[in-house]
């Protein structure tokens, strides 16, 4: 007897293979068959009329301390999110180490507020504390370099000294022998951004021991991207390690319907040369980040807090900070310069007489204070000692839908998990929106095209086997919805709305979802690598 048979659906599989009409049973968490006429079950679902897909697998979020922090929530199941990757662009909650106060506040807008008990030391500790969590969807982590960098040198500008490399390649290689999916690099933040080349090819190389990837967040996404994905290519070239972009994008206006089409030929041009290289991206046209990446690199060298005490008691310094917040610069994406401050959107705030900017443009906000823009931010981040989260609306919609299109790219929601304020509707919207949007309504993906790009594309590219397929002998995680009627119902204004057109979510072969309503349980798990 089958545990549970989806009758009469419309079988799209995560391959691209055509949809088919087709039954699936499950028997022990496992998809036992895929056919016309599966046998009996002890509950049998009617999906008339529904697509059924493996479970979305979003690679791309920074849900390292929100799962702790809420074990129990629907807020992926919602989504039809089966299965998140956290530990993005440099920042995982571990590991923690003589610096760790400095790394916590400066990470806060990207991963919000530490659990009171976190001593995450290594990844292992982090692991072994996500997998005695209570989860309602599966979940696994990159180790982020940031962290890594953090925990051997603090916020130091400079190469590391060879004692500094070997001991961030001995945690590296601890937190891939504890299971972590990958190593992350942020290399627009500090303190990667102070990374050279050379030293990212010996840390990759570890990854590619390891038969992992490596994901990036690029140095720069405006006029910066074509030498960063060059940077990447040789990266990937010189030390054979799978190499996966980050939210793929080319932001500022000068850079639009030129720079993406141009990153995309090199890296397909890499491929065609044997490298290994794949992309993420998101299907909006705003990102979000912390405040602190509108200011230069050379700013934050020890820290937010040391940096927010310096912005209040050195005059000269801060001048030259906003000196060159106004300035447009060839050595880092200045994103006030190529966004414009009348485009980037406090979202989130620490101070709860902030809470006034929230939803308002750093413009408007600098007008009713009376400052010029930069005063103004830099006068919010010695407030906040950098804690405020940013919605910058800087993309081009004819380059995003590039990006999505890229037969290489999966789609991810990049989600920030501060909890507070006006998030992006990203965190909320991702998957509706891709599906209502880019393939109903304007075509930019089939339906098999954008099933496989959240699926078994991103189960593929993180190791995670017999995931992301509808298919005998794989797990049993799968979303059923109405492609007539699956649409993003969140908005830049009113970002928390879930999808409509979700009727029916099953993790590890539990209903968590059906026909509008949550069912019990805690059917998800701690997703680590497998050791070669």
């Amino acid at each position: 007897m089958n545990d549970i048979v989806l009758r009469g659906g419309r079988v799209v599989d995560g391959t691209g293979s055509p949809a088919r009409e087709a039954d699936v049973a499950i028997r022990d968490g496992i998809i036992v068959e895929v056919g016309p006429a599966c046998g009996p079950a002890k509950r049998e679902l009617a999906a008339e009329g529904l697509t059924i897909s493996p479970g979305f697998i979003d690679i791309h979020a920074h849900a390292d301390l929100y799962l702790l922090r809420n074990p129990s929530t629907n807020h992926r199941i919602l989504q039809g999110v089966t299965a998140e990757v956290a530990g993005n662009c440099g920042f995982s909650a571990a590991p923690l180490g003589e610096w760790a106060r400095d790394f916590r506040q400066y990470a806060r807008p990207v991963l919000g507020t530490w659990p009171a008990d976190a001593q995450y030391t290594g990844m292992a500790d982090y692991l072994d504390a996500l997998a005695r969590t209570p989860l309602r969807h599966s979940a696994g982590a990159l180790i982020g370099l940031g962290a890594l960098r953090v925990a051997v040198r603090g916020y130091r500008p400079g190469r590391l000294a060879p004692s500094e490399m070997d001991r961030l390649i001995r945690l590296a290689r601890e937190s891939l022998d504890a299971g972590a999916l990958g190593v992350s690099m942020g290399l627009m933040y500090v303190p990667e951004a102070y990374f050279e080349t050379d030293e990212l090819i010996r840390i990759a190389s570890v990854a590619a021991g390891y038969g992992r990837p490596v994901t990036v967040h690029l140095r720069g996404e405006g006029a910066l991207l074509n030498p960063c994905i060059d940077e990447m290519i040789e990266v990937a070239r010189r030390s054979g390690a799978a190499v996966h972009i980050s939210h793929l994008k080319a932001i500022g206006r000068d850079n639009w319907n030129r720079a993406l089409a141009e990153a995309i030929g090199r890296l397909e041009a890499g491929r065609d040369a044997g490298l290994d290289l794949t992309a993420d991206a998101y299907p909006y046209t705003a990102g979000s980040s912390t405040l602190l990446t509108l200011l230069p690199p050379w700013a934050v060298t020890d820290g937010a807090d040391a940096l927010a005490d310096r912005l209040s008691g050195d005059a000269d310094f801060r001048r030259r900070v906003a000196d060159a917040m106004r300035t447009r610069s060839e050595g880092w994406d200045n994103l006030a310069v190529t966004t414009g401050w009348e485009r980037i959107f406090v979202a989130a705030v620490t101070d709860p007489a902030l809470e006034g900017m929230v939803g308002r443009s750093l413009a408007q906000c600098a007008v009713d204070a009376s400052l010029d823009p930069a005063d103004f931010t830099l006068d919010i981040v010695a407030r906040t000692r950098g804690a405020v989260t940013t919605v910058s609306h800087h993309m081009d919609p004819a380059d995003v839908d590039r990006a999505i299109a890229w037969p290489h790219t999966c789609v991810v929601s990049d989600s920030l998990f501060d909890d507070t304020g006006c998030p992006h509707p990203r965190s909320y919207g991702t998957f509706g929106r891709l599906f209502g949007e880019f393939v109903r309504e304007r075509g930019v993906l089939t339906l098999e095209q954008a099933v496989r790009k959240c699926t078994a594309m991103p189960a593929e590219r993180m190791g995670l086997a017999g995931m992301g397929v509808v298919a005998q002998g794989y797990c049993a995680d799968i979303v059923l919805f109405d492609a007539q009627t699956i649409s993003d119902r969140a908005s830049y204004r009113e970002p928390r709305h879930y999808p409509g057109g979700i009727r029916g979510v099953i993790v590890g072969g539990q209903v968590a979802l059906w026909d509008g309503r949550t069912e019990p349980g805690c059917m998800g798990r701690a997703l680590r690598a497998r050791k070669k």
